[in-house]
């Protein structure tokens, strides 16, 4: 299977290293569709944009209001882009990625980095006591105590 392999220059990374990143799944097909609509109409005729991700053949000038704008579209207002780097450290370790590669495809150096990221979710926290107390209800010769508060 052949992958296509994207450059991402170092002065886009906060680490100021060049990272790459493979196009596969969803990833390759958005691209796909972007490429394709780098064809823009100009009174001069058809240009082909430089941009993959462009305004009328344009950079899109500031990201954090196109963010704004799409969350909006979307109906998921309030959401701040480092809330994709915590989806993205949370659902790696729930499927089993290692950390390296996971800091790696987030351009992340450190476990302390990769750690600020990954939040736990309410969610797993319920999945993870309710999988503790059905693991303690079926061991034999279970037995619960109460301990009484420390008294001060």
């Amino acid at each position: 299977m052949e992958v296509e392999v994207v450059f991402l220059p170092a002065k886009y990374w906060k680490n100021r290293e060049p990272q790459t990143m493979p196009l596969v799944g969803e990833l390759a097909e958005i691209i796909a569709r972007r490429r394709a609509a780098r064809a823009v109409t100009t009174k001069g005729g058809v240009m082909l944009s430089e941009f993959i991700f462009h305004r009328d053949g344009l950079p899109i000038g500031d990201m954090r209001k196109a963010w704004k704008t799409a969350c909006k579209l979307a109906g998921v207002s309030g959401r701040v882009f480092h809330d994709l780097c915590r989806t993205f450290a949370r659902n790696a370790d729930n499927d089993g990625v290692s950390r390296s590669v996971a800091k790696d495809i987030m351009g992340r150096k450190t476990e302390a980095i990769y750690a600020r990221y990954r939040i736990v979710a309410q969610g797993e926290k319920i999945s993870a006591l309710l999988r503790m107390q059905q693991k303690s209800f079926a061991s034999p010769g279970r037995v619960v105590t109460m301990s009484s508060p420390a008294v001060q």
